[in-house]
């Protein structure tokens, strides 16, 4: 049986290669999504606001949004297989199993499967383009899925950020350890783990350290397919370059493109955040 893809857009690919839901933007009580989805080709203003003070913060879609979504989907007599943010990170799956249960009850002979990537921002785009992959290759709902549910603890999830008071915001840093951090010029290098949560790598002794230890990190982890790597950067083109050459020195036939971090993640990580995702060996290994 035929079926869609869909996806949400916290995976940070534009333009969107499947039908995708909005996470919510929000400045106070505004949600400003809409301003925000304008800026999609240039993020500098989105950043350039929070440098001088601006705090967003997000929102999960709800499943009224997703019914919506897929209810043309579904109207099409086309299955589901919508492949989510992670779950340790929003409760955006959890909003979408809940449309799932709703729209079943409606449309009985239909399919919808909901796959909890845990990966975040161009981590979890790399996922959905290799699912793409297998969806045109010729394989079912089921098959897709599978696949889908075995390479997601293999996408690797590399970076860190330029100033740690939005870690420290986000929670995932005391407000000691990011002081002390600050001005010691620590950097730390956190991934994704097999739950699907931000935790830490290693720290380093300032930017240059840390660019060396994410452009090593495809060698340590075994890069599977250097032809598709994604580095993402938010809002800071020199610094991704610095990371981008680092890397080339290190696997010279590297296919490396360069995005956006998108406002979802950004939102929490601060302007100047730095990002690589490949597909790799396990990400819960220690290097």
């Amino acid at each position: 049986m035929a079926f869609r893809i869909h996806i949400d857009s916290c995976c940070d690919l534009d333009p969107s290669p499947a039908p995708m839901i909005n996470m919510h933007i929000l400045l106070g009580e505004e949600d400003i999504t809409d301003q925000v989805n304008a800026m999609q080709d240039n993020f500098h203003t989105y950043y350039d606001n929070m440098r001088t003070g601006t705090h967003y913060t997000t929102s999960q879609p709800t499943p009224e949004e997703f019914i919506r979504q897929w209810t043309p989907t579904l109207e099409e007599g086309l299955d589901i297989l919508y492949l989510g943010f992670s779950s340790a990170l929003s409760g955006t799956v959890q909003s979408a199993c809940i449309a799932r249960e709703d729209l079943l009850k409606r449309f009985p002979e239909r399919k919808i499967i909901v796959v909890d990537t845990l990966c975040a921002s161009a981590g979890q785009g790399l996922l959905i383009e290799y699912v793409i992959e297998k969806q045109n290759s010729g394989a079912s709902l089921e098959e897709t899925a599978e696949y889908a549910e075995s390479i997601k603890n293999n996408i690797n999830h590399i970076f860190t950020v330029s100033d740690l008071k939005y870690l420290r915001r986000s929670g995932r840093l005391t407000a000691t350890a990011a002081a002390f951090g600050t001005i010691l010029d620590i950097k730390p290098i956190l991934k994704t783990d097999s739950e699907g949560r931000l935790v830490p790598l290693t720290k380093c002794k300032g930017i240059k350290r840390a660019i060396s230890v994410i452009a090593e990190t495809p060698v340590k982890r075994h890069a599977k397919d250097p032809q598709h790597m994604i580095l993402c950067h938010a809002d800071d083109m020199d610094l991704c370059m610095r990371v981008y050459n680092a890397v080339m020195e290190r696997i010279p036939d590297a296919k490396i493109r360069i995005a956006n971090i998108g406002p979802v993640i950004g939102s929490h990580s601060g302007p100047g955040t730095i990002a690589l995702f490949f597909l790799g060996d396990h990400k819960d290994l220690k290097d």
